[in-house]
């Protein structure tokens, strides 16, 4: 057994269904638990059943811990400092930003989503966790270059810590599939908050006349949201609560295309997928997503909203072009094969050992 030993605090699965930082720990956790050269122990929360991700693998019964509180004393849990005896040779790597008195402390920054979009006392309580973890952590992760300029930006005092820029990785899951069936669908998938930009992709829908939109995830339709999908294009959308990756691969293989304007982005997971499975995207020139893509000449200005619409349109057309689309496919693939779990989780280690 190795002289590396590290808690896994699973709190994130008590704290989401599912989503992207759920994505990236189970990721992780997949891979430490038959790590022989890892020390891994892991601390569950008796209200996880309901996150998608947790509920596709297993830990080691013998090396874990099962607090079982009830889900609204877990998530106030979340915002106090996690407390179990220990030494400072030990690593604790919480799935959220939290942190141990007793431990060197390691946490993977996001995003800063919060902190330029949110406003009043939900920022307030959301940044304070953040910072307090932050402030305590010996190792920081971040996972783009532009989440580590956010963070320096915003806690500039922190230059002098560790920290380390891992990249997200990709499921093996997502590729092209041998003729696929192309149909007039643009996809929409994830978060629908206003950085998000939903609207814009059903002004797209609405003047592109041929295609219809399938939205995925990020909660039930509002009633608000449905007004407006009725009344820009009523029976030309449809949407989906969850699909698995089989079935997302297979939806990415027969859209048109991803439409995702998000404003910003921590990582970008959803434009990742896409560039596996062979899909084309229409996405803005904008923080991590012109760092992923590796500044594809594909990206969209930002603009005003009429601007950006013309934009978008323009770039629809282009890709009904079979050569050009072919040739962004083969450019998204070459650049998608770069980012992988295995690279992740062993970039990971490499960085504790750096704190050790």
């Amino acid at each position: 057994m190795s002289d590396m030993k590290i808690i896994y605090d699973n709190i994130i699965y008590s704290l989401q269904n599912n989503g992207g930082v759920s994505v990236y720990w189970s990721e992780l956790l997949k891979r430490v638990k038959d790590d022989n050269n890892v020390d891994a122990y892991f601390v569950d929360y008796g209200d996880n059943s309901r996150n998608v991700m947790r509920k596709l693998f297993e830990l080691p019964s013998d090396r874990t811990r099962i607090k079982n509180y009830n889900h609204l004393f877990t998530k106030v849990n979340s915002y106090v400092p996690f407390y179990i005896n220990g030494s400072k040779d030990v690593l604790y790597h919480p799935s959220y930003y939290r942190y141990s008195p007793h431990h060197l402390t390691v946490n993977t920054v996001h995003d800063f989503i919060n902190e330029k979009y949110r406003k009043g006392i939900p920022k307030y309580i959301n940044s304070n966790q953040k910072w307090q973890a932050l402030n305590r952590s010996d190792l920081l992760i971040c996972i783009s270059k532009n989440t580590k300029d956010d963070l320096l930006y915003y806690m500039p005092h922190l230059k002098y810590r560790q920290i380390e820029v891992v990249y997200h990785g990709v499921s093996t899951e997502f590729h092209p599939i041998i003729d696929s069936k192309l149909s007039n669908t643009f996809l929409f998938i994830g978060s629908r908050k206003s950085y998000k930009n939903f609207k814009l992709a059903v002004s797209l829908t609405k003047i592109c006349k041929e295609f219809s939109l399938l939205i995925i995830g990020g909660g039930d339709l509002t009633k608000e949201e449905k007004r407006l999908l009725d009344c820009e294009i009523r029976e030309r959308y449809s949407y989906k609560r969850h699909v698995d990756n089989q079935e997302l691969n297979s939806i990415y293989n027969n859209v048109f295309a991803l439409i995702y304007p998000s404003s910003y982005e921590g990582f970008g997971m959803p434009i990742l997928e896409a560039m596996k499975a062979g899909c084309p995207f229409v996405a803005l020139n904008t923080s991590s997503i012109r760092e992923i893509t590796n500044n594809s000449n594909i990206l969209i200005e930002p603009r005003p909203t009429g601007e950006l619409l013309e934009q978008m349109v323009q770039l629809v057309e282009k890709l009904k072009i079979n050569e050009i689309r072919s040739d962004v496919i083969a450019d998204n693939l070459i650049t998608a094969s770069k980012y992988s779990w295995d690279r992740c989780y062993k970039e990971t280690i490499r960085s504790y050992k750096k704190l050790l």
